[in-house]
């Protein structure tokens, strides 16, 4: 009870001195690292959100030794340092898609991790170890804990596991030797060696669960597991709330190769309707590898209230011989928006002191920790900290009109 009383006095303290300030701000901030994506980026801070100014601040980020940076923020003589590095990361289950093929009598093993931004990188995918019937692959992921850009990253690998005899077989996903997925799949054996496409493709899209806030921006990533098949073409139609949502853009993904060619390209947002027709160029080579068949832009509308939405969304498959994949299922997304008062954490309409409890209540906390909360973490840069009090207390008092 003590260290709750203490940690809200912080936070009280902190929001006082910020109430003073005024509304000019410089910053000269450059996010570097040993990544390419990285080291070319000028972008302001995390915490920087549209007009929002605080005077007499000025934060710079440099960097010190390898893999790390050091943020510093100068404000009336007092100085305040974070250390961005690249740190461990264990992915969530559901953002490892694991699909088994089999092929002229061999196993192939392929791997989908799905990660929401730039600050992921794979130093290592492992090597396949097997143990009776049991294999196993232990992956070394590391997320960036500085800036990083929101988009979509989908990183693959594929394995052979060999001509394996019929039986049960038990695959085991680790990451920095901690279980993440475990998925078990059969092989059996026929005089019908056209075996290869017993599987249907799936298509996954993520995120399934948006949190979005009215007026800003998300996209969709539609990917494919074609299992054993090669994929000649697709066809997606979608359907929307159209005083909620509207389509930005539809934009082709890297499962059709490089340059495929764009048949029907729909946008009906009158109507929250849309038709997006695509092709392979050239011959179709089976089996097609794990892609991204569209990326899908969309905007919550100023005038949407706050609740949960579905995107609905059909598609269509051709396989190399250019015939109807048939039986393809996709699950439909849910959109969830919230108040577009930035600082409004319990959605009430209002920025006040329940807002800044739920905050307090928070304050110091990573993501994956205890008593972090996602509603706190307002510039969404995994930790709730003085940037996300600035911004609650830039908007305190506001209320939706």
């Amino acid at each position: 009870m003590k260290d709750i009383i203490i940690r809200y006095r912080i936070v009280v303290t902190l929001l006082v001195i910020i109430s003073f300030l005024s509304h000019n701000i410089a910053f000269n901030y450059i996010a570097l690292s040993e990544e390419n994506y990285h080291q070319t980026r000028a972008i302001m801070p995390p915490f920087y959100m549209g007009n929002l100014t605080i005077s007499n601040i000025t934060t710079t980020t440099v960097p010190t030794f390898h893999n790390i940076t050091t943020t510093t923020t100068t404000y009336n003589n007092k100085t305040i340092t974070d250390t961005h590095q690249w740190i461990s990361y264990i992915p969530l289950s559901e953002q490892v898609t694991i699909s088994v093929n089999i092929r002229a009598g061999n196993t192939f093993l392929d791997i989908i991790l799905t990660l929401p931004n730039t600050g992921f990188r794979i130093i290592d995918w492992g090597y396949i170890q097997k143990e009776g019937n049991k294999f196993y692959l232990d992956t070394k992921i590391e997320e960036w804990t500085g800036p990083s850009t929101l988009m979509i990253i989908n990183f693959s690998r594929r394995y052979e596991l060999g001509n394996l005899s019929e039986g049960v077989y038990t695959f085991i996903f680790k990451a920095w030797g901690r279980t993440v997925k475990i998925q078990s799949f059969n092989v059996t054996k026929s005089e019908n060696i056209n075996i290869t496409k017993a599987e249907k493709p799936t298509i996954i899209v993520y995120p399934l669960l948006i949190e979005a806030r009215i007026g800003s921006q998300f996209i969709l990533n539609v990917i494919v597991v074609p299992k054993d098949y090669g994929i000649s073409g697709a066809e997606l139609t979608l359907k929307f709330d159209p005083d909620v949502l509207k389509i930005i853009d539809i934009m082709p993904g890297d499962l059709l190769g490089i340059n495929p060619v764009e048949g029907i390209k729909q946008i009906d947002n009158v109507n929250g309707t849309s038709v997006y027709v695509l092709s392979r160029a050239g011959d179709t080579v089976p089996p097609t590898s794990n892609g991204t068949l569209a990326l899908i832009s969309f905007k919550v509308l100023p005038q949407a209230r706050v609740g949960e939405y579905a995107i609905q969304i059909n598609a269509k498959l051709s396989d190399e011989m250019f015939q109807e994949i048939e039986g393809i299922t996709i699950q439909e997304p849910t959109v969830k928006i919230s108040s577009s008062l930035l600082g409004d954490i319990n959605g009430d309409g209002i920025v006040d002191y329940r807002d800044l409890a739920i905050l307090g209540s928070s304050y110091g906390r990573s993501r994956g920790e205890p008593g972090y909360k996602d509603g706190a973490d307002l510039n969404n840069d995994g930790i709730v900290d003085y940037r996300d009090l600035a911004i609650l207390g830039a908007n305190y008092g506001r209320s939706v009109q």
